[in-house]
């Protein structure tokens, strides 16, 4: 949704966590057409929450993963940090023209709509025309991320030589891989799960709309995992499987806490969750999945097997499956 700041095409991705920055490429919006993949873990206390705590450690990790990715003077399209934005269903008068609502939002920011953060960069997406209106307020959907945050990842990749082009939402691109693979029911009720290994995120879909997210942190530390590489395929080793179960337990709880709300606080008891998909690069997934049957919901646990990159790319992980989908994902003009 972010991604009208910039409004072009790109086939190469970054995806930039506090853990990790991975980069993937494509001639085309195809998997056939994948040219490039890699990834480098980031030590801790580089980025934390989405924030670049020292940019001086990161400008020099990013200028040799541009070298070595050969990205120097390409588009590029990257994600917005999933702890910064902020997602609401709002209600507009009919009488604003549809090209003014802009210009409206941007006059209630502030007074009306009330942010978590002082500047803003945003973007909407209307839910009915003015004919389906006939007369009544108009509703949109409205993300927004601080404006800062957004600048200083822009300005670091112009200075590399970067040209970024598109700034999108992680769980819009997986909503979005996930119908075109599977097919999409619009009489489901979606929970996307994006588990990964510093962070989960949440987003409910129904008929292709989104109407809830959440961004849950967790805390990694040094001693609960190490890397082994093999083949130049970095894997995850859990050092402290008695701690990263514990939290795992407690973030199941919360999650099936989101499912009741959505069921009785935003569906007065008459719908619930019917698919959950799970995506992420947390080495404990199946886990995770085999513990989230309990809720007796269908479950499907989203890898790159699903994408054919088995096959295609044995050393892709599951971990590759988000930025992919922003990959694969054709921005609108």
């Amino acid at each position: 949704m972010i991604s009208s700041i910039f409004k072009q095409k790109s086939s190469n991705v970054l995806q930039i966590k506090d853990h990790v920055i991975r980069y993937i490429a494509a001639k085309s919006p195809t998997i056939s057409s994948i040219k490039g993949y890699d990834e480098y873990l980031l030590p801790k206390g580089i980025i934390e929450r989405g924030k670049i705590v020292d940019r001086p450690a990161f400008n020099e990790i990013m200028t040799d993963c541009v070298k070595k990715w050969q990205l120097k003077y390409k588009e590029v399209k990257f994600f917005v940090p999933d702890s910064s934005l902020f997602f609401r269903k709002l209600t507009i008068p009919s009488n604003i023209p549809d090209d003014d609502v802009r210009g409206y939002l941007n006059f209630e920011i502030g007074s009306n709509i009330h942010l978590p953060f002082e500047d803003a960069y945003f973007d909407f997406q209307f839910l009915t025309t003015d004919e389906e209106n006939e007369g009544a307020d108009k509703e949109i959907l409205f993300f927004a991320t601080p404006e800062p945050l957004i600048r200083e990842y822009q300005e670091i990749l112009e200075k590399l030589k970067l040209r970024p082009i598109v700034a999108d939402v992680s769980s819009l691109c997986i909503h979005q891989l996930y119908s075109t693979l599977q097919g999409y029911d619009p009489e489901e009720h979606y929970l996307f799960v994006e588990w990964d290994l510093t962070s989960i995120n949440l987003s409910i879909f129904q008929n292709h709309l989104p109407v809830f997210m959440r961004h849950i942190p967790l805390t990694m530390g040094e001693e609960d995992w190490e890397v082994e590489v093999e083949e130049d395929k970095h894997i995850l080793i859990c050092k402290n499987e008695e701690r990263i179960l514990m939290e795992m337990t407690d973030q199941l709880s919360e999650i099936e806490r989101v499912m009741n709300f959505y069921k009785y606080s935003l569906q007065q008891g008459e719908k619930e969750i019917t698919t959950i998909v799970l995506v992420g690069d947390h080495p404990m997934l199946s886990t995770i999945k085999e513990r989230m049957s309990i809720y007796g919901t269908k479950l499907n646990l989203l890898t790159e097997k699903d994408l054919g990159l088995n096959s295609q790319r044995p050393d892709v992980s599951t971990g590759f499956v988000v930025p992919l989908s922003l990959c694969l994902k054709e921005v609108s003009k």
